[in-house]
């Protein structure tokens, strides 16, 4: 006899056969973060001998009668949980600048910089010359 899903794995198999991506569905389950959400699908997927999760969710509606009973009982509302991975939005419309630009802006500047006194010498050193 095959191996039968996890309550989990039904819950997450369920949600993904609904069209909800898997950041989506943590944040309905309140997993913590969306790579628990693909592991339950990859070993659902094994265990249903399927590749994608519209065919794992046809074959649970198809060989899993308790599928259809709503997701198990959830814990009362609260704050929300925390999901790795997704930080949201920015508070503001300001986006840190990718790493690596501000030492490389800071370099060029500096060179820049460097360049700008040494040109500031060769003329004031011209200039004391000629007279």
């Amino acid at each position: 006899m095959p191996e039968r899903l996890t309550s989990r794995e039904l819950d997450c198999v369920r949600l993904a056969g609904e069209g909800l991506q898997d950041k989506e569905i943590c944040r309905r389950l309140r997993i913590p973060s969306h790579r628990t959400v693909q592991t339950h699908l990859t070993r659902a997927y094994r265990k249903l001998g399927v590749t994608d999760r519209y065919a794992a969710a046809e074959r649970v509606r198809r060989d899993y009668a308790e599928a259809r009973i709503p997701i198990s009982e959830l814990p009362p509302p609260g704050p929300p949980v925390p999901v790795t991975g997704d930080p949201g939005p920015p508070p503001t419309s300001y986006r840190p600048p990718p790493a690596g630009i501000l030492p490389t802006t800071a370099v060029i500047l500096g060179f820049a910089l460097v360049g700008a006194l040494t040109l500031c010498g060769v003329i004031v050193f011209r200039a004391m010359l000629s007279w």
